[in-house]
């Protein structure tokens, strides 16, 4: 998931427009748990391809990762009735769905998915699938294609417990299947003084230590900003850590806000300008999922990170002469992980134009 060129360094420059970041907030941005109402449901189900007037597969993201359609099989499409329809073995198992968990009775054309506490059955042409064996209606039918049993994404993602967010920005639908996210007060409680053992690591930029509380299956993301991108954002893997601390290689971080122009950084320039930034160890405030104070960049982060938990650490400012418009968090990202909460990404917040 990194930008690479010839020698080690980026050489592309790039421009992007600054509206991403500047009154974004006019945008809908809302965290929706199914079932959907019947506005965001047309939302999730087909994104309009702007200017076109066409209709495009909805983009999906799982846990955080963008779902990839695997090599030689069928893409997600759109039906006749405009819902996003998704190959249920393979949506089901970017979920978490074990080999085993998925059968196919060739005789009633049905497909049963088992997961944890649910079960799913999924038949040719009906307009409903059975959950747990109750009937659970949906908006169109089940169908065949291209060998492959296909089923609207929103449902598949309830019937198998997930929870469901819509970016409106990007137009991606993120599902998480960590279960829903704790409230504040219970969030500090079962996070302890793990987060404050996370940043002093961070302090001391002991990447060994940090990398033992990374998740080991879906890394550790870096933002520069409180937007997500979990298309772009760089990702590295637990044991890829140590490595980049003294690597000169030039990496495509994202985007400066109010220019636009591209973060051209090597590792620790990147990480003294948007991780380590202040001492974050001393700040005055601390919060569990609950945001502190933000500019008027989008914060999308709990809505990429269904149930996990959040801890931010915040300055209201610096320096008089600014009046509190240097303020500056960083948030720390975690998610559950074998009975433990481990790191998954790295926010930085402050204020934007």
């Amino acid at each position: 998931m990194l930008k690479k060129s010839e020698g080690g360094v980026v050489m592309i420059h790039r421009y992007r427009p600054s509206a991403r970041w500047g009154m974004v907030t006019a945008l809908v941005l809302s965290l929706l748990v199914l079932p959907l109402s019947a506005a965001a449901a047309t939302d999730v189900n087909a994104a309009e391809t702007e200017g076109s007037g066409q209709q495009q597969p909805s983009r999906f993201a799982v846990n955080g990762a963008m779902y990839v359609t695997p090599a030689g099989e069928p893409a997600p499409y759109i039906n006749q009735d405009s819902r996003t329809m998704v190959p249920a073995s393979f949506f089901a198992a970017a979920m978490g769905v074990p080999a085993a968990g998925i059968q196919w009775d060739s005789a009633t054309k049905t497909a049963t998915i088992r997961h944890d506490a649910h079960t799913l059955q999924l038949t040719q042409g009906r307009p409903y699938l059975l959950v747990n064996g109750d009937q659970v209606a949906i908006d169109t039918t089940i169908a065949i294609r291209d060998g492959r049993v296909f089923v609207p994404a929103r449902f598949i993602a309830e019937g198998l417990g997930a929870t469901v967010g819509w970016d409106a920005f990007s137009r991606i639908v993120h599902l998480s299947t960590d279960g829903p996210t704790l409230e504040p007060e219970a969030a500090r409680e079962a996070i302890g003084d793990q987060a404050d053992e996370v940043l002093q690591l961070i302090s001391e930029l002991d990447l060994d230590g940090l990398a033992a509380w990374v998740h080991p299956e879906r890394g550790l993301r870096f933002s520069p900003y409180s937007y997500v991108d979990v298309a772009d954002d760089i990702v590295l893997e637990d044991f890829e850590l140590a490595s980049n601390l003294n690597n000169p290689e030039l990496r495509e971080w994202g985007f400066y806000d109010g220019s636009g122009e591209t973060i051209l950084l090597d590792f620790r320039d990147y990480w003294t300008r948007f991780v380590f930034s202040h001492d974050f160890r001393q700040a005055p405030e601390v919060s569990y999922n609950e945001q502190l104070f933000g500019g008027n960049m989008i914060n999308n982060a709990p809505i990429v990170y269904g149930g996990s938990i959040i801890v931010e650490y915040h300055f209201d400012g610096f320096e008089e002469q600014y009046a509190g418009m240097d303020w500056r968090s960083l948030r720390l990202v975690f998610q559950p992980y074998d009975g433990n909460w481990r790191l998954v990404g790295i926010l930085n917040d402050e204020w934007t134009t």
